[in-house]
C-alpha cells in the first residue's frame, strides 16, 4: 500500500465548494441587513397595518344596522348605528362613526367623544398623515372609502404616498 502525501482532487473540489457556499452566504446576509431591505420591510409593515385596520373599519360599517351619513353623495364623515347584539338586528343607542379631519382618520361617537372601544390594538388616530379622505355613497347598499396616506417613515425629501380604497357592501341596509 502506498502512502500519498498532499491533497487529492476530491479534497480540493470539496474545499472550493465550501468556500463558495461561505462567500455566497456572507453576501446574502450583507444584502439582508442593507438599508434598502429595511426600508422595504418598513413600507410593507406600514401598508399591512393600514390594510388590516381598514378591514376592521369596513367590517364595522358593513355590519351596521342603520347608516346615518353619508346618505347621498360624498362626505368626510360616516356615522352609523351598530347592533346591540351581533346576532340580532336591534339598533344600539350610540351613533358611532369615522371622520377625516386635520389629516387623520378618527373613530368617535356622534357627541364628539373620541373612543376606540371596538378596535383592539388600534387607537386614534386610526390613520395619521392622510389626505383626500372621503366616504362616497355609491348606492343604497354600497359605500366607498378612499384616502391617500403618507408614509411617516419616508425621508423628508421624498414624501411617499399611497392611495387606499375600499368598496363596502352594507349588509343590513
Amino acid at each position: 500500500m502506498k502512502n500519498k502525501s498532499g491533497l487529492s482532487v476530491w479534497e480540493i473540489i470539496l474545499f472550493t465548494i465550501f468556500l463558495a457556499i461561505a462567500c455566497g452566504s456572507s453576501f446574502f446576509f450583507f444584502f439582508i441587513n442593507s438599508s434598502d431591505v429595511r426600508k422595504a420591510q418598513q413600507k410593507y409593515e406600514w401598508v399591512y397595518d393600514i390594510n388590516e385596520m381598514l378591514d376592521e373599519v369596513c367590517s364595522e360599517i358593513s355590519n351596521s344596522i342603520y347608516l346615518d351619513s353619508p346618505f347621498i353623495g360624498e362626505s368626510k364623515e360616516c356615522f352609523y348605528y351598530s347592533p346591540v347584539d351581533p346576532s340580532k338586528l336591534e339598533i344600539g343607542k350610540d351613533l358611532e362613526g369615522f371622520i377625516f379631519e386635520n389629516g387623520k382618520l378618527n373613530y368617535l361617537m356622534k357627541d364628539g367623544r373620541p373612543t376606540t372601544k371596538r378596535f383592539g390594538r388600534f387607537s386614534n388616530p386610526l390613520v395619521a398623515y392622510c389626505s383626500d379622505g372621503k366616504f362616497v355613497r355609491l348606492s343604497a347598499s354600497q359605500l366607498e372609502l378612499s384616502f391617500k396616506a403618507q408614509n411617516p417613515s419616508s425621508n423628508s425629501g421624498n414624501q411617499e404616498t399611497k392611495t387606499f380604497k375600499r368598496i363596502i357592501n352594507l349588509r343590513n341596509q
